[in-house]
């Protein structure tokens, strides 16, 4: 329970008792006379522990609305508010751009509403994050699918969407030269050996994805086997990490070890190995060519190379690579 008895307490200081509709108590905060009702929305979500796009808020018997500025000018010093739980699913929406380019409710809304359901907006105060509430799962898919990835109406950047609840992680394959796109199908195949996966979803370029689990100990359990492996057939190390908000990752520090590591022997990964340092990938990349290649000049100079510990040329450039689990 809040104090109210502050010794110090400031003239501007306004003490709202949050209520449901019902009238159940949620609880008290405090606030400046000046706060927005952003401000309001934003303190209590936390306090609720939901996303700001999920709560209406009715003060007295209006509805607050973004647009007005300051809400709690005119109220007493002890007052109550009314908190209105939307239901549905949530988004979380980041928007890379550099400049003064800023989301807005208005905008997101209008990028959002021809491909699903939009029940709730919250746009941060830096204009960059938003949170998105969405009818349905399939109206959150249809918005990711339609938008994520791609550059945001009416500015320069990029908007990326992920799920705001469901444990999500981020996909992508760091130092790649092979000729690969990400896909949906590779993406199910490979996470399915360590996870249940509950959706996966590939960016327009094909060079990030997400994928959501049904739990986060799937989520953790794929991150920790999968994150850092070396991708033999794609010349790759495979980056696995949380996608969206930190709080995921902040969740998974905390995630018991026991009974989710795997020894490195038992991973069923079809040509993926821990990554080796330089010199040894390239005796490796010699000693299958030894094995395979009938060019015995190549396998010579190639080897030679990587005893002296000077740069293999490796596999030849221009060999599109056809799968992730190849």
């Amino acid at each position: 329970m809040l104090d109210r008895s502050d010794s110090n307490p400031c003239r501007e200081d306004v003490f709202l008792d949050v209520r449901t509709l019902a009238g159940t108590n949620v609880c008290t905060c405090r606030f400046a006379r000046s706060a927005t009702v952003l401000q309001l929305r934003q303190k209590l979500s936390m306090e609720m522990g939901i996303a700001p796009s999920e709560l209406d808020l009715v003060l007295g018997t209006d509805l607050l609305t973004v647009s007005e500025e300051h809400p709690l000018e005119e109220v007493p010093s002890e007052a109550s508010m009314t908190v209105l739980r939307r239901t549905g699913v949530t988004l979380v929406a980041s928007l890379q751009a550099s400049g003064n380019a800023r989301l807005t409710e208005q905008g997101l809304s209008s990028m959002c509403s021809p491909h699903g359901t939009v029940k709730g907006l919250c746009v941060g105060e830096s204009g960059l994050d938003a949170y998105v509430t969405c009818g349905c799962d399939d109206d959150a898919k249809a918005i990711i699918r339609a938008l994520s990835g791609r550059q945001a109406q009416g500015t320069s950047g990029t908007l990326n969407l992920t799920w705001a609840q469901k444990p999500t992680v981020e996909v992508s394959i760091e130092g790649m030269r092979m000729c690969y796109r990400l896909t949906e199908t590779d993406l199910t195949t490979l996470f399915s050996r360590y996870c249940e996966i509950e959706w996966v979803f590939v960016e327009p370029q094909g060079v990030r994805a997400e994928v959501s689990c049904k739990s986060t100990e799937d989520a953790v359990l794929a991150i920790r086997s999968l994150d850092g492996r070396w991708l033999e057939s794609l010349r790759g190390t495979l980056r696995v990490s949380w996608a969206g908000t930190k709080r995921q990752a902040e969740m998974s520090d905390n995630w018991p070890v026991e009974g989710l590591h795997m020894d490195s022997t038992s991973l069923d990964v079809d040509r993926v190995s821990v990554a080796v340092p330089q010199q040894q990938q390239q005796l490796q990349s010699c000693d299958r060519a030894e094995n395979g290649s009938q060019d015995a000049s190549r396998r010579g100079s190639c080897c030679q190379a990587a005893r002296r510990g000077s740069r293999c040329r490796g596999p030849r450039r221009g060999r599109a690579a056809t799968s992730l689990n190849d």
